[in-house]
């Protein structure tokens, strides 16, 4: 985990003068982005910031609403939810 964090960190300092994309399945990590892309079946499902609605609702489809996400010090905290 540390060596995750450490190459977002690293990202973050590459993306002050350039474009950097991630393919990562690690929610928190990815919705601690500028832009985030939801994938399912292939194809984009939703696309945009990480606060918008849409993109949530669409990521917890993928994940068969098994995550929740909450406002929390100016960002996305993603959970998991495993209640039926």
């Amino acid at each position: 985990p540390g060596g995750v964090w450490f190459g977002a960190r690293w990202s973050r300092r590459l993306a002050r003068d350039r474009t950097v994309v991630s393919v990562m399945h690690d929610l928190p990590l990815a919705f601690a982005a500028d832009r985030v892309v939801v994938m399912r079946a292939g194809r984009i499902d939703a696309e945009g910031p990480p606060d918008g609605a849409g993109l949530m609702a669409a990521a917890r489809a993928a994940f068969d609403n098994a995550v929740r996400f909450e406002p929390r010090d100016g960002g996305i905290s993603v959970t998991p939810d495993l209640r039926e």
